[in-house]
Protein backbone atom coordinates (compact mmCIF):
# COMPACT_ATOMS: atom_id res chain seq x y z
CA UNK A 1 0.00 0.00 0.00
CA UNK A 2 1.71 3.15 -1.14
CA UNK A 3 0.48 6.85 -1.24
CA UNK A 4 1.96 10.50 -1.16
CA UNK A 5 1.41 13.12 1.03
CA UNK A 6 1.46 17.04 0.13
CA UNK A 7 2.77 19.34 2.85
CA UNK A 8 -0.80 19.90 3.99
CA UNK A 9 -1.11 16.11 4.79
CA UNK A 10 -3.07 15.64 1.52
CA UNK A 11 -3.10 12.77 -0.88
CA UNK A 12 -1.24 12.83 -4.39
CA UNK A 13 -0.87 9.71 -5.42
CA UNK A 14 -2.05 6.45 -4.57
CA UNK A 15 -1.00 3.14 -5.64
CA UNK A 16 -4.67 0.32 -6.66
CA UNK A 17 -3.64 -1.50 -3.12
CA UNK A 18 -3.89 1.98 -1.24
CA UNK A 19 -7.36 2.42 -2.90
CA UNK A 20 -8.63 -1.12 -1.84
CA UNK A 21 -6.54 -0.56 1.55
CA UNK A 22 -8.49 2.98 2.18
CA UNK A 23 -12.05 1.55 0.46
CA UNK A 24 -12.33 4.26 -2.37
CA UNK A 25 -10.88 5.30 -5.97
CA UNK A 26 -7.93 7.35 -5.79
CA UNK A 27 -9.68 10.40 -7.49
CA UNK A 28 -11.48 10.81 -4.48
CA UNK A 29 -8.81 10.97 -2.21
CA UNK A 30 -6.20 12.99 -4.34
CA UNK A 31 -6.32 16.57 -2.68
CA UNK A 32 -8.29 15.29 0.89
CA UNK A 33 -6.48 15.20 4.08
CA UNK A 34 -5.49 11.84 5.53
CA UNK A 35 -6.61 12.90 8.65
CA UNK A 36 -10.29 13.22 7.20
CA UNK A 37 -10.31 10.38 4.87
CA UNK A 38 -8.98 7.70 6.79
CA UNK A 39 -9.88 8.74 11.26
CA UNK A 40 -9.57 5.00 11.66
CA UNK A 41 -5.62 5.26 11.60
CA UNK A 42 -3.99 5.38 15.25
CA UNK A 43 -3.89 9.20 14.10
CA UNK A 44 -1.77 10.36 17.28
CA UNK A 45 0.87 8.07 16.84
CA UNK A 46 1.08 8.19 12.95
CA UNK A 47 1.08 11.97 13.23
CA UNK A 48 3.80 12.67 15.21
CA UNK A 49 5.83 10.35 12.92
CA UNK A 50 4.99 12.34 9.71
CA UNK A 51 5.19 15.24 10.93
CA UNK A 52 8.78 13.82 12.76
CA UNK A 53 9.98 12.95 9.29
CA UNK A 54 8.97 15.89 7.67
CA UNK A 55 10.59 18.33 10.26
CA UNK A 56 14.16 16.47 10.58
CA UNK A 57 14.22 15.56 6.88
CA UNK A 58 15.04 11.57 7.56
CA UNK A 59 13.13 8.20 6.73
CA UNK A 60 10.79 7.02 9.75
CA UNK A 61 9.41 3.56 10.19
CA UNK A 62 6.51 2.79 12.84
CA UNK A 63 3.78 0.47 13.88
CA UNK A 64 -0.07 1.62 13.50
CA UNK A 65 -2.72 -0.29 14.56
CA UNK A 66 -5.60 0.63 12.34
CA UNK A 67 -9.47 -0.26 12.97
CA UNK A 68 -9.54 -1.94 9.23
CA UNK A 69 -11.15 -5.52 8.78
CA UNK A 70 -8.51 -7.99 8.11
CA UNK A 71 -5.79 -6.52 9.45
CA UNK A 72 -4.19 -5.56 12.82
CA UNK A 73 -0.55 -4.18 12.57
CA UNK A 74 0.68 -2.53 10.07
CA UNK A 75 4.54 -1.27 9.33
CA UNK A 76 4.32 2.40 8.44
CA UNK A 77 7.40 3.15 6.22
CA UNK A 78 7.83 7.25 5.60
CA UNK A 79 10.34 8.59 3.37
CA UNK A 80 10.18 13.07 3.18
CA UNK A 81 10.88 14.29 -0.16
CA UNK A 82 10.72 17.97 -1.29
CA UNK A 83 7.18 18.29 -2.07
CA UNK A 84 5.61 16.05 1.56
CA UNK A 85 6.14 12.01 1.84
CA UNK A 86 6.00 8.90 0.46
CA UNK A 87 4.58 6.49 2.75
CA UNK A 88 4.41 2.38 2.64
CA UNK A 89 1.58 0.22 4.73
CA UNK A 90 2.48 -3.52 5.19
CA UNK A 91 0.47 -5.29 7.37
CA UNK A 92 2.68 -6.94 9.36
CA UNK A 93 0.15 -8.65 11.94
CA UNK A 94 1.66 -12.31 11.16
CA UNK A 95 5.18 -11.26 12.26
CA UNK A 96 4.39 -9.07 15.16
CA UNK A 97 2.34 -12.22 16.56
CA UNK A 98 5.49 -14.29 16.04
CA UNK A 99 7.34 -11.05 17.75
CA UNK A 100 4.65 -11.53 20.94
CA UNK A 101 4.79 -15.14 21.06
CA UNK A 102 8.75 -15.05 21.39
CA UNK A 103 8.85 -12.21 23.81
CA UNK A 104 6.25 -14.52 26.04
CA UNK A 105 8.30 -17.44 25.71
CA UNK A 106 11.45 -15.97 26.18
CA UNK A 107 9.93 -14.13 29.52
CA UNK A 108 8.49 -16.77 30.75
CA UNK A 109 11.48 -18.98 30.15
CA UNK A 110 13.63 -16.42 31.52
CA UNK A 111 11.56 -16.08 34.79
CA UNK A 112 11.64 -19.56 35.50
CA UNK A 113 15.43 -19.39 35.31
CA UNK A 114 15.80 -16.58 37.56
CA UNK A 115 13.44 -17.67 40.30
CA UNK A 116 14.67 -21.17 40.37
CA UNK A 117 17.04 -22.12 43.22
CA UNK A 118 19.37 -24.34 41.51
CA UNK A 119 22.06 -22.61 39.51
CA UNK A 120 22.25 -21.72 35.49
CA UNK A 121 25.10 -20.95 33.91
CA UNK A 122 26.56 -20.59 30.88
CA UNK A 123 30.37 -21.05 30.21
CA UNK A 124 33.07 -20.89 27.63
CA UNK A 125 35.55 -23.89 26.87
CA UNK A 126 37.87 -22.37 29.06
CA UNK A 127 35.40 -22.23 32.45
CA UNK A 128 34.91 -18.47 31.86
CA UNK A 129 31.21 -17.03 31.93
CA UNK A 130 29.30 -16.13 29.65
CA UNK A 131 26.22 -15.86 31.55
CA UNK A 132 25.12 -17.00 35.59
CA UNK A 133 21.43 -17.04 36.76
CA UNK A 134 20.71 -14.88 39.82
CA UNK A 135 20.94 -18.13 41.77
CA UNK A 136 24.21 -18.52 41.53
CA UNK A 137 24.67 -15.45 44.05
CA UNK A 138 21.93 -16.66 46.08
CA UNK A 139 23.93 -19.97 46.69
CA UNK A 140 27.53 -18.69 45.79
CA UNK A 141 27.51 -15.50 47.10
CA UNK A 142 29.55 -14.11 44.20
CA UNK A 143 28.23 -10.98 42.33
CA UNK A 144 27.83 -10.39 39.08
CA UNK A 145 30.78 -8.56 38.88
CA UNK A 146 32.88 -10.86 40.96
CA UNK A 147 32.40 -13.27 38.35
CA UNK A 148 33.14 -11.61 35.38
CA UNK A 149 37.09 -11.74 36.80
CA UNK A 150 36.11 -15.73 38.16
CA UNK A 151 36.17 -18.77 36.26
CA UNK A 152 33.59 -21.68 37.21
CA UNK A 153 36.61 -23.82 38.64
CA UNK A 154 38.02 -21.81 41.12
CA UNK A 155 34.96 -21.90 43.31
CA UNK A 156 35.20 -26.05 43.38
CA UNK A 157 37.55 -27.73 46.24
CA UNK A 158 41.27 -27.75 45.12
CA UNK A 159 41.00 -31.69 45.18
CA UNK A 160 37.94 -31.60 43.13
CA UNK A 161 39.59 -29.34 40.15
CA UNK A 162 41.23 -31.75 38.11
CA UNK A 163 38.22 -33.73 38.15
CA UNK A 164 36.30 -31.15 37.29
CA UNK A 165 38.42 -29.65 34.45
CA UNK A 166 38.67 -33.20 32.86
CA UNK A 167 34.98 -33.25 32.85
CA UNK A 168 34.82 -29.77 30.92
CA UNK A 169 37.74 -30.86 28.46
CA UNK A 170 35.35 -33.99 27.54
CA UNK A 171 32.67 -31.83 27.74
CA UNK A 172 33.87 -29.11 25.33
CA UNK A 173 35.12 -31.60 22.86
CA UNK A 174 32.14 -33.46 21.95
CA UNK A 175 28.77 -31.98 20.07
CA UNK A 176 26.28 -32.40 22.62
CA UNK A 177 27.72 -34.13 25.52
CA UNK A 178 26.97 -34.13 28.60
CA UNK A 179 28.81 -34.89 31.65
CA UNK A 180 27.40 -35.57 35.48
CA UNK A 181 29.53 -34.92 38.19
CA UNK A 182 29.72 -33.80 42.33
CA UNK A 183 31.60 -31.07 43.47
CA UNK A 184 32.76 -30.04 46.51
CA UNK A 185 32.70 -26.23 46.75
CA UNK A 186 33.26 -23.14 48.60
CA UNK A 187 30.50 -20.27 49.20
CA UNK A 188 32.10 -16.86 49.14
CA UNK A 189 32.36 -16.54 53.03
CA UNK A 190 34.00 -19.93 53.40
CA UNK A 191 31.02 -22.54 54.08
CA UNK A 192 31.47 -25.92 52.67
CA UNK A 193 29.16 -26.74 49.97
CA UNK A 194 28.09 -30.14 47.78
CA UNK A 195 26.75 -29.67 44.17
CA UNK A 196 25.40 -32.24 42.22
CA UNK A 197 26.65 -30.11 38.61
CA UNK A 198 25.31 -31.46 34.81
CA UNK A 199 27.39 -29.89 32.02
CA UNK A 200 26.31 -29.99 28.50
CA UNK A 201 28.09 -29.13 25.32
CA UNK A 202 25.85 -26.05 23.39
CA UNK A 203 28.44 -24.63 21.65
CA UNK A 204 26.63 -25.05 18.54
CA UNK A 205 23.39 -23.62 19.51
CA UNK A 206 23.40 -19.99 17.90
CA UNK A 207 21.24 -18.19 20.85
CA UNK A 208 23.75 -19.50 23.79
CA UNK A 209 26.94 -20.59 22.44
CA UNK A 210 28.82 -22.03 25.65
CA UNK A 211 28.60 -25.05 28.05
CA UNK A 212 25.65 -25.30 30.01
CA UNK A 213 25.96 -25.78 33.57
CA UNK A 214 22.72 -26.57 35.77
CA UNK A 215 23.82 -27.00 39.59
CA UNK A 216 21.69 -28.19 42.56
CA UNK A 217 22.34 -27.93 46.16
CA UNK A 218 22.70 -31.25 48.19
CA UNK A 219 24.60 -30.23 51.04
CA UNK A 220 22.16 -30.69 53.89
CA UNK A 221 21.61 -34.32 51.43
CA UNK A 222 24.89 -35.38 51.91
CA UNK A 223 25.05 -34.23 55.37
CA UNK A 224 21.71 -36.40 56.80
CA UNK A 225 23.16 -39.58 54.71
CA UNK A 226 26.27 -39.04 56.62
CA UNK A 227 24.99 -38.71 59.74
CA UNK A 228 22.73 -41.73 58.97
CA UNK A 229 25.99 -43.58 58.35
CA UNK A 230 27.61 -42.99 61.41
CA UNK A 231 24.47 -43.99 63.21
CA UNK A 232 24.35 -47.18 61.83
CA UNK A 233 28.05 -47.41 62.57
CA UNK A 234 27.10 -46.48 66.34
CA UNK A 235 24.24 -48.76 66.08
CA UNK A 236 26.72 -52.03 64.70
CA UNK A 237 28.79 -51.10 67.66
CA UNK A 238 26.64 -51.18 69.93
CA UNK A 239 24.78 -54.28 68.70
CA UNK A 240 28.84 -56.15 68.68
CA UNK A 241 29.17 -54.86 72.60
CA UNK A 242 25.85 -56.16 73.75
CA UNK A 243 26.85 -59.65 72.00
CA UNK A 244 30.26 -59.71 73.37
CA UNK A 245 28.92 -58.18 77.00
CA UNK A 246 26.10 -61.47 76.72
CA UNK A 247 29.29 -63.86 75.68
CA UNK A 248 31.41 -62.97 78.84
CA UNK A 249 28.35 -62.85 81.25
CA UNK A 250 28.09 -66.77 79.98
CA UNK A 251 31.80 -67.42 81.20
CA UNK A 252 31.07 -65.20 84.48
CA UNK A 253 27.86 -66.81 85.06
CA UNK A 254 30.01 -70.42 84.75
CA UNK A 255 32.95 -69.30 86.78
CA UNK A 256 30.84 -67.99 89.94
CA UNK A 257 28.73 -70.89 90.05
CA UNK A 258 31.58 -73.24 89.79
CA UNK A 259 33.17 -71.49 92.83
CA UNK A 260 29.95 -71.73 94.67
CA UNK A 261 30.30 -75.92 94.58
CA UNK A 262 33.63 -75.55 95.66
CA UNK A 263 32.58 -73.50 98.75
CA UNK A 264 30.04 -76.11 99.04
CA UNK A 265 32.58 -78.92 99.53
CA UNK A 266 34.83 -77.69 102.05
CA UNK A 267 35.17 -77.77 105.34
CA UNK A 268 34.80 -74.11 107.28
CA UNK A 269 38.60 -74.48 108.09
CA UNK A 270 39.70 -75.50 105.14
CA UNK A 271 42.53 -72.58 104.14
CA UNK A 272 41.23 -72.83 100.28
CA UNK A 273 38.03 -71.18 101.49
CA UNK A 274 39.45 -67.88 100.99
CA UNK A 275 40.38 -68.43 97.66
CA UNK A 276 37.26 -69.65 96.59
CA UNK A 277 35.53 -66.96 97.90
CA UNK A 278 37.14 -64.56 96.07
CA UNK A 279 37.29 -66.20 92.92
Amino acid sequence: CLFSLDREWCFTYLNRRAESFFGRPRHELVGRSIWAAVPSLDQDVLRRALAASLADGRPTTIDVKPDVEGSEWLECRVHPSADGLTVLLEDVTARRRVDDALRASEQYHRALIEKSGDVVAVINPDATYRYASPSHERMLGFTPAELASRTAVECIEPDDQPMALAALQRVASTRGATAELELRVRHSDGTPLVLQVSATNMLDVPLIGGIVLNAHDITQRRMLEEQLRQSQKMEAVGRLAGGVAHDFNNLLTTISGYAAFVLDGLPPADPLRQDAQQI
